[in-house]
């Protein structure tokens, strides 16, 4: 927490913040997926859409306020970008432009623009190897559990800034979910 700063999330206690974050943990690992039509997408999510909120100056660490990036995702040389879409109605989904395809929805749902937004952001992970939220003991109890995921090309990263975190890896088909933290 920033010396100074006290309102919103940070007022809550550790359960609460705990709970919080699980819930968001499980919207972003569990979420089932909607079919996007090109129409019913309008425009990336602005960075006025996210402006005022809290956890703006977090968001300027990033050149594109982690709105928006870019990554090879599907392996094959050439950067693609993945983008926060929303709708006129304030509906938001995370798609990426790969290879093939006009675009591919992550799995995480269907995120609000008012209530999600001002906490999310998404960024590229390099090639590496990345704990999961497996190790330290949570995740689904009816997946097997996966302690690490080794990248060799570059993934999407979507996360609250004050906790949950999920990976997603292109696998040739669709992206695969590794939960990160709570």
């Amino acid at each position: 927490m920033e010396p100074g700063r006290k309102a919103g999330f940070f007022m809550f206690g550790g359960t609460v913040k705990r709970a919080i974050g699980f819930v968001v943990w499980l919207l972003l690992a569990c979420g089932s997926a909607h079919a996007l039509s090109q129409g019913e997408l309008n425009s990336f999510v602005e960075p006025a859409d996210v402006a005022g909120y809290p956890d703006m100056k977090l968001r300027n660490a990033h050149p594109h306020l982690y709105l928006k990036d870019e990554g090879d995702f599907d392996g094959d040389g050439q950067a693609e970008r993945v983008v926060f879409w929303k709708t006129d109605q304030g509906r938001v989904y995370i798609a990426s432009h790969l290879t093939g395809s006009y675009f591919q929805e992550l799995p995480t749902g269907t995120l609000s623009l008012s209530k999600d937004m001002p906490r999310m952001g998404l960024r590229t992970v390099k090639p590496g190897v990345y704990k999961t939220a497996c190790v330290k003991g949570y995740g689904k109890t009816n997946v097997k559990c996966v302690k690490s995921v080794t990248l060799k090309r570059d993934a999407i990263e979507v996360f609250t800034f004050e906790a949950a975190s999920t990976l997603y890896v292109w696998n040739g088909k669709a992206f695969d979910v590794y939960p990160l933290s709570d």
